[in-house]
């Protein structure tokens, strides 16, 4: 018992002595991991996300386009910020080379993420942005739309 108290003792001091010496002599006041703090201590200056924004939904246009995820009222999938939308917007965009796997992805993501009577035009759209100034002010330094589509037809 006795030895198992002076290892846990001798540890810690050792743990105390690794972890003062990097606040005084490591480039970034730590050594990995102990005491590592910094859980993100880099972050990227631009990153790039997809987005499906809704263009059109029965009769009323939208200009600018509305993201999907700010249309709770309208699509149950985007109350839950449903993963899968972005997932399946990325298998749709890829498959536009292929008409017969495209029809029935454009038929499944229609009636999967836009169950509503209306017809709805939406855009699977590319944006660079900066993660911190996106977060404060919602900014987004580049646009590009990949694709558009239309559940007119699909269901």
């Amino acid at each position: 018992m006795n030895r198992l108290r002076a290892s846990a003792i001798l540890f810690f001091a050792a743990y105390s002595v690794v972890q003062y010496a990097g606040m005084k002599y490591a480039p970034k006041a730590e050594y990995f991991p102990v005491f590592s703090w910094s859980l993100f201590s880099e972050v990227r200056k631009d990153v790039f996300q997809l987005r499906v924004e809704v263009t059109r939904l029965g009769e009323t246009s939208y200009d600018p386009p509305v993201d999907y995820f700010d249309m709770p009222d309208v699509f149950p999938h985007a109350a839950s910020r449903d993963s899968g939308l972005i997932k399946a917007a990325r298998n749709l965009r890829n498959a536009a080379d292929d008409p017969d796997a495209y029809g029935d992805l454009e038929a499944a993501f229609a009636t999967s993420f836009f169950a509503v009577p209306e017809p709805v035009d939406f855009q699977i759209v590319r944006i660079r942005f900066n993660p911190v100034e996106h977060w404060r002010t919602g900014a987004v330094s580049d646009r590009q739309v990949l694709s558009e589509h239309s559940t007119e037809g699909s269901r």
